[in-house]
């Protein structure tokens, strides 16, 4: 179980486990503050594209281990479509750098890096260029 909201970077994700009681009590803390991250999706031709899915790993958090690796305390996957005009959001981000990935169909998907700083929407402008689709039947032999 986790939290996020506007404006603040998302909590660590807490396990809860069924105690036989009437309910739980459980503590989640907003840590920081966080950003968001917005734009467009258009085509080659400069048009919209609706409904492309926007993703991005919102709440990857660590600790490092001084003999080097690191322990994942949680990660979260967000993902939107983008609206008839080509518009995504997606507030509640934690700041730093993260991979942004858009893919629709018939079109080459699209991945880049971006960095979000809290307390403000980073801005992404999308151009995904045309692409191939495959349709068929899967039959039995």
């Amino acid at each position: 179980m986790g939290a996020r909201a506007e404006g603040y970077a998302p909590s660590n994700h807490k396990a809860v486990r069924p105690s036989g009681k009437p309910f739980e009590e459980v503590r989640l803390v907003l840590p920081e503050p966080g950003g968001a991250l917005a734009g467009r999706v258009l085509g080659p031709d400069g048009e919209p594209v609706e409904n492309a899915v926007v993703t991005i790993d919102a709440g990857f958090r660590f600790e490092s281990y001084p003999s080097g690796g690191m322990r994942i305390l949680n990660s979260l996957r967000l993902a939107v479509l983008s609206d008839a005009d080509g518009s995504f959001r997606i507030g509640g981000v934690q700041p730093g750098d993260l991979e942004l990935r858009v893919f629709a169909p018939a079109r080459q998907r699209w991945q880049e890096q971006v960095q979000v700083r809290a307390s403000t929407t980073t801005w992404a402008d999308v151009v995904l260029e045309s692409g191939e689709s495959v349709a068929g039947r899967v039959r039995a032999p």
